[in-house]
């Protein structure tokens, strides 16, 4: 019997799997071997371990190619649908990188730090308005996004980015108090390129 008919033969299941139990310093159980194992490891039903071989899964020990097969088109289905709701997602996600960057003019520009580090430079313009923020890493904060532009008068030090309710807000410290001032809506539009789409992402 050539290899094209005994794959023929296990498939109907006219011709069971040839399994053999092995045992190993670290793992043990059912493997198979050539055609056997391809056959196996085609429907999902088991791996190869380097420098052990083909294991079995502990389900399928028995050799039961019906169950097999029924396992394979199950996850075959399973995966079809995870693809198209992938498949789905980068379609919503190109869509809406597409309608944010519509008639944006947007300029990264590398900043080298004292300490070593490296900060960008995004200067966007949208309209007639023109917004520069700066993306970087803060030890004990990880990334951000900072105005390179006064949000509000008398402000110490930086301001941070803040959502609350889907809005986004500027968080700043004004004579000694917290004060949040909602963006506009094309400064919002604004960070979202950044902070969607920056180069630390």
């Amino acid at each position: 019997m050539n290899e094209t008919q005994e794959y023929l033969e296990i498939m109907a299941g006219r011709k069971r799997l040839e399994l053999e139990y092995k045992t190993g310093d670290v793992v043990s159980g059912y493997t198979a071997y050539g055609l056997h194992a391809r056959i196996i490891e085609s429907l999902h039903c088991g791996q190869y371990i380097d420098g052990w071989g083909f294991l079995v899964d502990r389900e399928f020990e028995d050799g039961d190619i019906a169950r097999m097969k029924r396992h394979y088109f199950e996850w075959k289905e399973i995966e079809e649908m995870q693809k198209a709701l992938e498949d789905a997602e980068s379609e919503h996600l190109r869509k809406e990188k597409e309608k944010l960057l519509e008639g944006v003019s947007w300029v990264k520009k590398e900043n080298l730090q004292l300490y070593g580090g490296v900060s960008y430079i995004h200067t966007i313009r949208i309209e007639n308005e023109e917004f520069r923020l700066e993306e970087k890493r803060i030890s004990g904060m990880g990334r951000v996004i900072v105005p390179l532009y006064e949000v509000a008068k008398d402000i110490l030090g930086d301001s941070f980015s803040e959502c609350i309710d889907d809005r986004w807000y500027w968080s700043y410290i004004k004579e000694g108090r917290e004060e949040k001032l909602l963006m506009s809506g094309k400064e919002e539009r604004a960070y979202l390129i950044v902070y969607r789409y920056g180069m630390l992402v």
